[in-house]
């Protein structure tokens, strides 16, 4: 984990695969201890000690990679409302290199009436044609998911082609994936990630941790081991 106990992320520079530490909005963000797991039925996800949000930011926190990323990467991580309503378009999502670019994570309600769906994969910011995709699974306040993603490649020498997104997935799930996305992802490589929170209400408390980045599923989604973590763990 990044921290022993309530505390801040920003400034934190623990884990494997970064240039430098967390930085972002330390007014919109904390770490809590706050147990999140989830069983892969494989072996079990959990994170002690978590980064809350509570507020909203573009750049809530940001991390740089000690390398780019250039070539099909698989990523996951824990996420709960812990406490709080579920609202229209409560957005709390990764975005790598900047909002301008791939986005994944919450999108409550699909941003409002007459949407269901909350968890969501979008090819860049909201706007006409682009493209924005969601799974059926609804989030309630209080449960615990585990989200995992591949992002393809299939010209060394191009950009990132396509993303694959599960919620909840089993260890043998990695041929189901409920979101899939084929298109240009206008980008060749990856050097930063962040996270954009938007329509967080004051007495909202979203919660993530056990961020992982590999090159291979099992890097990602645990088979007969523990995969543990706050927000350092990466490549």
């Amino acid at each position: 984990a990044d921290s022993d106990g309530d505390g801040e992320l920003i400034g934190e520079d623990g884990g494997e695969g970064w240039a430098d530490a967390w930085a972002g909005d330390a007014s919109v963000t904390g770490i809590v201890d706050a147990g999140l797991a989830y069983d892969t039925g494989g072996g079990i996800v959990e994170a002690s000690s978590v980064l809350e949000v509570t507020g909203n930011n573009d750049a809530a926190v940001t991390r740089i990679l000690a390398e780019p990323i250039e070539e099909e990467f698989y990523l996951s991580f824990l996420v709960s409302l812990a406490e709080g309503q579920i609202g229209d378009n409560d957005f709390v999502v990764w975005w790598f290199d900047s909002t301008n670019f791939l986005n994944l994570g919450i999108k409550t309600q699909e941003g409002g009436p007459p949407g269901t769906r909350d968890f969501m994969l979008r090819n860049g910011p909201s706007a006409a044609g682009i493209t924005t995709l969601y799974s059926d699974t609804q989030l309630e306040v209080g449960e615990t998911y585990f989200i995992a993603i591949r992002v393809t490649k299939s010209d060394p020498a191009g950009n990132f082609d396509g993303c694959e997104l599960w919620v909840n997935p089993a260890f043998d799930g990695r041929d189901n994936p409920e979101i899939i996305l084929d298109e240009d992802l206008k980008l060749a490589s990856i050097s930063m990630i962040g996270m954009r929170s938007a329509n967080v209400d004051p007495d909202d408390r979203f919660q993530l941790g056990a961020f992982r980045i590999g090159t291979e599923w099992e890097d990602v989604v645990p088979s007969d081991t523990t995969c543990p973590g706050g927000l350092a763990a990466a490549r």
